[in-house]
């Protein structure tokens, strides 16, 4: 099931690509994700594992951040 979401995130994220250069305006749309996976050994709850892809989320939009600002 995880490889399935990033299969689509990926999609998504192409897809955003190829709009922004179809509006004429590169880079502007952008979106963050965070994955969690439930694992039925572990014990996991939901609230855990929203707070897991949430904390992922955040991760991934401080890592964009940090590429824009080395890019200038």
């Amino acid at each position: 099931a995880l490889k399935t979401a990033k299969e689509i995130i990926e999609r998504v994220k192409v897809r955003f690509e190829e709009r922004g250069k179809e509006d004429g305006m590169g880079e502007m749309y952008d979106f963050s994700y965070g994955l969690s996976e439930y694992i039925e050994s572990e014990d996991i709850n939901a609230d855990k594992l929203i707070k897991i892809a949430d904390n992922r989320m955040y991760q991934c939009k401080i890592m964009k951040k940090y590429r824009r600002l080395n890019k200038n």
